[in-house]
């Protein structure tokens, strides 16, 4: 079994890349961490904003919380509340085992728009909706 927030990382790729219709936008532009204002748009950037253990009054028991954030980038601010849509139809409820890691639960938590003018000057605007997951699971590690 991996452990780590590795093994998380790789989860929530293989889930990204499970949703539905996904592909036929971004194809596999899905990243984690970031990307770079030269990247084809519309793509997908993931993190793990914060990663904690749970615990009872035994100790650790094994159940770890993870506030995952997905972007979406495009420069077409309609495409851009489509994927959102898309991801958060298939991924909000959604819970199961990818790799090693079983996914109680992850629950959609807000979305915030941060638009952004490109600095090439040509008055290109780069949409990008980060939607925040609350995801408990187990396996992987903390």
């Amino acid at each position: 079994m991996a452990f780590g927030p590795r093994a998380l990382r790789s989860a929530l790729l293989n889930l990204l890349l499970s949703v539905p219709d996904l592909a036929e936008y971004v194809n596999s532009r899905i990243a984690y961490a970031g990307s770079r204002q030269t990247d084809q748009e519309p793509r997908i950037t993931y993190i793990v904003a914060s990663n904690s253990g749970g615990s009872d009054l035994d100790g650790p028991d094994g159940v770890n919380t993870a506030r995952v954030r997905v972007s979406v980038w495009s420069r077409d601010s309609v495409e851009a509340e489509t994927l959102v849509d898309l991801i958060r139809s298939y991924v909000n409820g959604w819970n199961g085992w990818i790799g090693s890691v079983y996914v109680r639960s992850c629950d959609w938590d807000g979305d915030n728009d941060l638009p952004e003018d490109l600095p090439n000057g040509d008055g290109t605007t780069v949409f990008q909706i980060v939607s925040d997951y609350l995801v408990e699971y187990e396996g992987g590690g903390v």
